[in-house]
């Protein structure tokens, strides 16, 4: 077993009286994790020999928690929490502070070894009060869009996420500082696509160590002083990249431009995401706004699909009425097209359930004379295979239709599923941009325009990224990619994403290009993986 302090310091050390400390092991405890809680009319006497301790540390716990105790030189140590992994657990006052002592755990009965663990005064155990106040000063000295660049200590760069749009993913560098007992991590950003800089745009301020009754404590003072410089707060929405979710979501502040929220977790994550105990995160708006879904937008369906079919027998009848229609306009036709795609995609799903199991090989006979050809069910999706022949009909039988141009923009999307475009798997993106190109040339007034020129900057974002991967990166394997053709491709891709910014303000193409373009134009990686297809 190991003896780690999580109120003052990590690793193996002295114990001294009312020290909170963890101990770890295999099956010391319950599978489910028990939290013990202190007798709200009692408190201990500090030890002579360690006469200043903080208000948690004088509080009297159970010596017993769902069947796990510990003894520490033979006398039971007050639980603060127990698990099959770890016991966080507070060393009786009457251990002294020079020698040694011996530490053992039982469970259901069951005695572990003793282990013999040094004894010592330690450092004094900073109070929550000056965590709080510790903590808050860190938060006040943040220097907001200040750019990276000299001055700056224990900095390191790092890669994007592939995720990098529609998250807090994107900083460029990450620099980590410690004052007294509070880290303050601050994380620069590729922002400002006209005149690009990298800048401070995210803080996470937070105790060097502390255990989690302490972070009940110091949140509670530091939701004080929020609440009366900013107002009451709010509960906040998920936000899951820096642990924002469930019951322990906090609150959150808005001051100015910064958001500041304010939680606990109980897990943690080097050097961002989940920290254990108390944490404040600050970050400015800007990059908050990048939170937006600005994606692929998922499928635009014709009204005619009519609302989700309950069975395989009523999205059959559809389809079947679909595609027997009149045959009045070529627009029409190919929006009937899309629409019994649509139904034959849905019909994947129902006809594996257990209720359409006897009828299915019926179904499958009959969609087959339109072309509808199924394969095995998908290993992710659950699904009967469907190769999206119609969609491939309404693009090539009514190329010049608003329905048929959105079908080749859909085969484009799903380039990586489909067949059509006869692509070099995994390097779809190659096929996106023949293809996308000759559409542009073809169609240069296309009401799909936004939806291509967007396809194109990300193909050639991908292609320009793919070029930047480490050895081992698994999301670039069989990427033929050079630098040489990466560097086109990212004065491309710089090209295209400009173009949506002034044709098409506001929508979500733009909302991707303000946050691709700063760091192309600064030829840092972007993590785009659009039309690359590393998981087929």
């Amino acid at each position: 077993a190991a003896l780690v302090y999580t109120a003052a310091h990590v690793g193996p050390g002295a114990l001294g009286p009312g020290r909170i400390v963890s101990v770890y092991g295999v099956n010391i405890g319950p599978a489910q994790p028990c939290h013990g809680s202190a007798d709200p009319t009692r408190r201990e006497t500090p030890s002579l020999m360690r006469p200043v301790q903080t208000a948690i540390e004088t509080q009297v716990f159970p010596t017993k928690l769902c069947d796990a105790e510990v003894e520490v030189g033979g006398v039971p140590a007050g639980l603060l929490f127990a698990s099959a992994g770890q016991i966080n657990f507070k060393v009786p006052q009457a251990v002294r502070v020079s020698g040694e002592t011996t530490v053992r755990v039982r469970y259901k009965g069951q005695a572990g070894p003793l282990v013999s663990v040094a004894l010592g005064p330690g450092d004094l155990t900073p109070s929550s009060e000056a965590l709080a106040a510790s903590m808050w000063a860190g938060l006040q000295s943040v220097a907001w869009m200040r750019e990276y660049g000299r001055g700056l200590e224990n900095c390191v760069s790092v890669r994007p996420h592939v995720n990098l749009q529609g998250g807090l993913y994107g900083h460029a560098y990450h620099c980590g500082s410690t004052r007294e007992d509070v880290v303050v991590d601050s994380f620069f950003f590729p922002v400002d696509p006209a005149a690009p800089k990298v800048r401070l745009m995210r803080a996470d301020v937070r105790p060097v160590n502390v255990y989690p009754e302490l972070s009940a404590e110091v949140e509670g003072l530091l939701a004080a002083r929020l609440t009366t410089a900013y107002g009451p707060g709010a509960k906040p929405g998920d936000v899951f990249e820096i642990g924002v979710w469930g019951r322990e979501r906090g609150r959150v502040w808005r001051a100015g431009p910064v958001t500041i929220f304010l939680h606990r977790n109980r897990r943690h994550v080097e050097p961002v995401g989940l920290r254990d105990g108390v944490v404040l995160v600050a970050v400015r708006e800007e990059i908050l706004a990048q939170r937006r879904p600005v994606g692929v937008r998922a499928r635009e369906l014709p009204e005619m699909v009519g609302k989700r079919s309950s069975t395989a027998a009523e999205a059959r009848s559809s389809f079947v009425r679909l595609m027997r229609g009149p045959a009045e306009d070529r627009e029409q036709r190919a929006e009937a097209l899309v629409a019994a795609d649509e139904l034959a995609r849905r019909l994947g799903g129902l006809l594996v359930k257990p209720e359409a199991a006897a009828g299915a090989d019926q179904v499958r006979r009959q969609l087959a004379a339109y072309g509808v050809r199924y394969g095995e069910i998908g290993h992710y999706s659950g699904e009967l295979e469907y190769d999206y022949s119609l969609l491939a009909r309404a693009w090539k039988e009514f190329p010049e239709t608003r329905w048929g141009q959105r079908a080749f923009l859909e085969l484009q999307r799903m380039a990586c599923a489909t067949k059509v475009f006869g692509c070099e798997r995994p390097n779809c993106f190659r096929a996106v941009i023949d293809e996308g190109e000759r559409f542009l040339e073809r169609y240069p007034d296309s009401a799909m325009r936004v939806e291509q020129l967007f396809h194109l900057a990300l193909a050639h974002d991908t292609w320009w990224s793919l070029a930047q991967a480490p050895p081992g990166d698994t999301t670039a394997e069989g990427a033929k990619v050079t630098k040489a053709s990466a560097e086109r491709a990212r004065v491309r891709a710089i090209e295209l994403y400009e173009e949506l910014l002034r044709v098409a303000p506001g929508t979500h193409q733009a909302a991707s290009a303000e946050v691709a373009l700063p760091r192309l134009k600064l030829r840092l990686d972007t993590a785009e993986r659009s039309f690359f297809c590393y998981s087929c």
